[in-house]
């Protein structure tokens, strides 16, 4: 199943003058994906899994960058994953960071987004065509998160704070896992540097 919010990986050269005008446009209209302006989040992995992910973005989530270390045992066979996915604008790249081969996408829906009145509508909008149910609240890090539960695919949960995820749970055959923020840090000093990619990347455009 498709998941909104997550994932997404680097990218080779500063925003385009396509990607800059349309976070123009963005910011005009007020759309905002996430509640604060920029910031960091950690997260930590428990359950059948183990490791961590850290989310940084700026321009209220316009640029965003996931980065997750996944180990799951199972069966006595360990699987590792090392991805990073980077948002900028409505484009997306993921890459797996051992074999720097990504993929880039294009999702229209954030510019779709700019018919909605308030950004509650647009996150409303983002979930509910993902296959979300509204299931009630829970406090995570002192921040009142609204509950999606998903009735197909590996993402079962999703916890967000006004369009910033706090916890997701997975599950796969024999094995259930969650992705929980730990820490998150309002307004850090991001350079621009960091939404950039090394051009030893190599990406597939889908």
């Amino acid at each position: 199943m498709k998941t909104n919010l997550l994932v997404i990986a680097f990218l080779s050269l500063f925003f385009t003058l396509s990607a800059q005008d349309q976070a123009k446009k963005i910011s005009e209209n007020h759309l905002k994906k996430y509640p604060i302006e920029k910031g960091s989040v950690t997260y930590t992995i428990t359950g059948d899994a183990t490791g961590d992910a850290f989310r940084t973005f700026d321009d209220f989530g316009i640029r965003d960058r996931f980065i997750s270390n996944v180990e799951i045992n199972k069966y006595g066979t360990v699987d590792r994953t090392n991805t990073t996915v980077l948002s900028l604008g409505d484009y997306s790249y993921s890459v797996k960071n051992d074999d720097l081969k990504g993929k880039k996408l294009k999702d229209s829906r954030l510019m779709d987004l700019l018919k909605y009145k308030s950004p509650r509508e647009s996150i409303d909008a983002v979930m509910i065509a993902d296959g979300g149910t509204k299931a009630g609240t829970k406090v995570i890090l002192d921040k009142k998160c609204t509950k999606w539960v998903f009735d197909t695919g590996i993402t079962t949960e999703i916890y967000e704070w006004n369009g910033l995820v706090l916890k997701i749970v997975k599950e796969l055959p024999g094995i259930k896992y969650q992705i929980v923020a730990k820490e998150l840090t309002e307004n850090p000093e991001i350079s621009d540097d960091f939404f950039k990619v090394s051009a030893k990347v190599k990406f597939t455009e889908y």
